[in-house]
């Protein structure tokens, strides 16, 4: 659907001249690549919008810097979130549509219940919105991804999803000597929570998801633990260059020697990975 900054509808690259000089002509407005990066990284950026509209998604701990705030979600905001407007959307099992999966293959959805209260399918909100706005409606994904164009054939078959342009992700540029090596001898990687949805963990709203999908624990091999003089569910400090961080202990045999693994609280944030650092039980 165009939702990456590298992509446009499609997955053909944004760097795609024709294919842009095609949707100038097809949406008649200027189309122009946004810098790449994450919602998260936009919220951190200290960049002022007029407004600000988030679909399915939340501000990771604060409210971003924005004049006008729109939150549209099947979830109530936080009390912090000082959202200037509220609309309510229905989930995935409570709306008709479509769905592309992992080989290519668009699948359709079929509502189990109707949403509840005012709550609408984000499309029709959408819709609704250009309708004010005077815009009339048209069939623009099926003219403009391969696959949709004639969805209702029996004989369609899977195939391979485009993606033309290399996504970019966040790398943690440092020299390394075999000095600060010695000082941090470990290597940590971070990981956002990964079991989210409409931008929430589920955690926060499905019982026992919280034991199921660990977060805010430092995984480290049981030889590197023993060394350190570390047991299960020990606070340990986590010490690198640019931050000093404290979590408990996650003592297993999956991770590496000499690597270290946290899958962060929402809203936490150390930066790009990797990071070299250096660990110690707390209070000793």
């Amino acid at each position: 659907m165009g939702t990456y900054p590298e992509l446009l509808p499609g997955g053909l690259s944004s760097s795609n001249k024709k294919r842009i000089e095609d949707l100038k002509k097809k949406w008649r407005v200027d189309v122009a690549r946004v810098p790449s990066g994450s919602s998260r990284e936009m919220f951190s950026s200290g960049r002022k919008l007029k407004v600000l509209y988030l679909v399915g998604d939340v501000s990771p701990n604060s409210r971003p810097p924005c004049d006008f705030l729109i939150s549209q979600n099947i979830y109530p905001p936080d009390p912090w979130y000082e959202a200037d407007l509220v609309l309510p959307s229905a989930a995935f099992t409570e709306v008709d549509g479509t769905f592309i999966n992992g080989e290519g293959r668009i699948q359709r959805v079929r509502k189990a219940v109707n949403p509840p209260g005012e709550a609408l399918p984000d499309w029709e909100i959408l819709c609704r919105i250009a309708q004010k706005m005077g815009k009339k409606g048209f069939k623009e994904i099926s003219s403009m991804v391969k696959g949709f164009e004639n969805f209702d054939n029996p004989a369609r078959k899977p195939m391979s999803l485009t993606c033309e342009a290399e996504l970019v992700f966040p790398q943690a540029k440092s020299k390394r000597t075999k000095k600060e090596d010695r000082k941090f001898p470990f290597l940590l990687n971070t990981s956002v929570v990964e079991h989210t949805y409409r931008g929430f963990p589920l955690s926060a709203w499905v019982d026992g998801a919280a034991k199921l999908f660990v977060e805010g624990m430092v995984e480290i091999n049981p030889e590197d633990a023993k060394k350190a003089k570390i047991a299960e569910g020990d606070q340990v400090m986590v010490t690198s260059v640019s931050f000093e961080k404290t979590w408990p202990a996650r003592i297993t045999s999956e991770q590496p020697q000499g690597t270290l693994h946290v899958t962060l609280s929402r809203g936490e944030s150390v930066g790009p990975n990797p990071h070299r650092v250096k660990i110690r039980k707390k209070n000793v």
